[in-house]
């Protein structure tokens, strides 16, 4: 190659495009390390596509033009970032698992979708892109008009004295999910106008044998009270403080009648294995102190294996005993013997 006019406009020509190119791809970087992924992919495919054009500046004799161009003291180009290039692949593959979501909310915005629907898209984005901004911002703002619509439904419902929806609207504040919680005094609202119900239902279950959905409601009240913020001596939290009382009664006297269940089943498997004298007896004892009532069929059978050991005792005792007297009349005999050879 000889130099020539134009070798230094292509040298410059190529040198600025390259320029050019690194600096957007340097801009795509900067948007997906801030979380803007979706913006550094839109930057990347204006025309012509950034990819593109770092495979046509990466042309095969692309060492040969700089030696070229270091030669005749030409512009020559800057290197271009292979670390940021492979970047730029690595946020579209990562991407691809969220563009259906983001088609999906542009499709619901486009159409005025209700803000729930577009809400619950929101929602997933969130965990799926979680370092982008977007996302939680367009959540809060929908959020907001959710939250909006909720309190405006109730208030009506209060002004005509309807309550029957009370338990929807405060389970729709406090729904897990909010990127940005109701504030204390709309809860407290909420929590105040459904407190009557929940504790109506909780009345309703101390009255039948279902003691773990009377716990389970006692639960519910009491995050319901908590969040109603009421002052003490309310009438709603004195009538919560007797129905728990009520219930912890129930479960005292639930408890003890478990254990004395527990202590019949006892006594029968001891009496059923055949335990020894003092097992059964203890076994017996804590029956009988926790107040249980034995059935005849396991007094009957208690009491025969209780029979067997003293009959076993007795009969150990009186072999016992006729050993003892045989003992004794050898050693009477042998006394005699020595004293007679005396």
């Amino acid at each position: 190659q000889t130099l020539s006019e134009r070798m230094r406009i292509l040298a410059d020509d190529y040198a600025q495009a390259c320029k050019q190119a690194e600096a957007r791809l340097r801009r795509c970087e900067e948007f997906a390390r801030s979380g803007y992924r979706g913006e550094a992919l839109y930057l990347a495919e204006l025309e012509p596509p950034l990819l593109d054009v770092l495979s046509w500046l990466s042309f095969p004799e692309r060492r040969d033009w700089s030696e070229l161009t270091s030669h005749y003291g030409l512009t020559e180009a800057p290197r271009l970032s292979v670390a940021r290039a492979k970047g730029l692949n690595q946020i579209y593959s990562e991407y691809s698992a969220i563009e259906p979501s983001v088609r999906r909310l542009r499709h619901l915005n486009r159409n005025r979708a209700p803000v729930g629907e577009r809400a619950e898209v929101l929602r997933l984005l969130c965990s799926q892109d979680p370092n982008c901004p977007v996302w939680p911002e367009q959540l809060i703002a929908l959020e907001a008009v959710i939250r909006e619509d909720v309190v405006r439904c109730m208030d009506a419902d209060i002004a005509v004295g309807e309550r029957g929806r009370m338990a929807e609207y405060y389970s729709a504040l406090t729904a897990p999910g909010w990127r940005k919680p109701a504030l204390p005094p709309v809860i407290s609202r909420a929590a105040t106008e459904y407190l009557p119900q929940a504790l109506s239902r909780f009345t309703l279950a101390l009255k039948s044998p279902d003691l773990q959905n009377a716990q389970r409601l006692r639960t519910a009240c009491d995050q319901v009270v908590r969040a109603a913020i009421l002052a003490p001596g309310h009438p709603l939290l004195d009538r919560f403080a007797v129905l728990s009382m009520k219930l912890s009664q129930l479960e005292q006297q639930s408890a003890e009648e478990q254990c004395r269940e527990e202590s019949v089943e006892l006594l029968q498997q001891t009496v059923r294995r055949g335990a020894t004298e003092k097992e059964l007896d203890r076994a017996y004892e804590h029956a009988k102190q926790t107040g249980a009532q034995i059935p005849k069929g396991l007094q009957g059978r208690f009491d025969d294996a209780m029979h067997k050991h003293e009959g076993r005792r007795t009969i150990k005792q009186v072999i016992l005993g006729v050993i003892g007297i045989s003992l004794g009349t050898v050693a009477l005999v042998v006394f005699l013997i020595m004293v007679l050879k005396k």
